[in-house]
């Protein structure tokens, strides 16, 4: 007799709802982890294009990357998913 089938009806349903649950909070906090990774710093952007952070800053201000660039008080941001399609679709040519 394995342990779902020792429990009554109502405790499988329990658990059921408390591992879906338990699951849906894990899927939540892994996608709030990846969000706050979406957007790089001009020293990361920097370092993946191999060029210097002026350089990166000054290609922002030019409209690199469109509306895919957002300031955080001081600093400009690129959205990641941007910067990659931009580097294979440059790596294509």
């Amino acid at each position: 007799m394995s342990f779902l089938s020792s429990l009554s009806v109502d405790a499988r349903e329990e658990l059921r709802a408390f591992v879906a649950e338990a699951v849906r909070d894990a899927l939540a906090a892994r996608d709030r982890a990846e969000a706050r990774h979406d957007w790089l710093t001009t020293p990361e952007v920097a370092e993946i294009v191999g060029t210097s952070e002026n350089a990166v800053r000054c290609r922002l201000r030019r409209g690199w990357l469109g509306e895919d660039v957002a300031r955080d008080g001081k600093r400009l941001l690129v959205r990641r998913s941007a910067l990659l399609d931009h580097l294979e679709k440059r790596a294509g040519q």
